[in-house]
């Protein structure tokens, strides 16, 4: 049995050690290519999920796949990738379950082919050992128009916190405010003397010392909280 799954986008043995990062160098620019360094979070990376793939049996009972990736609103295909789990008994007494991976980054990309070793727990959970790294770890990531997945450390990947929609519609409000303020005070502040642009040029021409003008402009201000409109009923 073979199971599909749609995701939203953004030779011989395993594939492990020294060749897995032959192949992660190559693929992000290796040592003296002359590439900097790009921090990429885990949500702009293509995940996949090793438990969704085999616990509760799935390993055994849906041992076939295909996963789309598509871009939210058009539906357009991104990327694909059908996988197939086997046990392979290689060398001979020494049997591993590995996932096979064909996948696409891109619709015209050539297809790679990569070997990755599972195991499974007596809970039934299953991890897979990152073919950079050799670990354990239940989720593998491949950034856009990389060819392999590994593991999180193994791609540098960091975490971003993501602002909903609400919290930037509150720092835009209090940025609206802050600026709304600054205008009035400039309003009251501008026809006196100089305003605080005196202050400001009395320092550079060696007048009163900075802490000093802090002092005076804070005094002057306070003596203003009185005066300021109320904003509310500014038009």
């Amino acid at each position: 049995m073979s199971r599909d799954a749609v995701a939203n986008d953004a030779a011989a043995g395993p594939v492990t050690g020294a060749v897995a990062g032959a192949q992660r160098e190559a693929v992000m620019g290796g040592p003296g290519s002359g590439r900097w360094p790009i921090k990429r979070a885990v949500d702009e990376c293509r995940l996949l999920e090793i438990g969704e793939l085999c616990d509760g049996g799935r390993w055994a009972s849906q041992p076939r796949g295909r996963i789309r990736w598509v871009e939210r609103g058009s539906k357009t295909v991104r990327a694909k990738l059908s996988y197939a789990i086997a046990w392979e008994d290689w060398p001979p007494g020494a049997p591993l379950l590995i996932l096979e991976l064909r996948y696409r980054p891109t619709p015209t990309a050539p297809e790679s082919c990569d070997r990755i070793r599972l195991e499974v727990g007596a809970a039934r959970r299953c991890v897979a050992r990152c073919p950079g790294c050799d670990r354990p770890v239940r989720k593998l990531y491949a950034p856009p128009h990389d060819n392999s997945f590994f593991c999180r450390d193994c791609q540098r990947l960091v975490y971003r916190r993501s602002v909903s929609a609400e919290k930037r519609a509150q720092l835009r409000a209090i940025g609206d405010d802050a600026m709304a303020l600054m205008a009035d005070l400039q309003t009251l502040i501008g026809p006196l003397p100089g305003g605080v642009q005196a202050l400001a040029a009395a320092g550079v021409a060696g007048g009163p010392s900075t802490e000093q003008q802090h002092d005076e402009l804070e005094a002057l201000l306070g003596g203003l909280a009185n005066e300021l409109p109320d904003r509310k009923s500014v038009v």
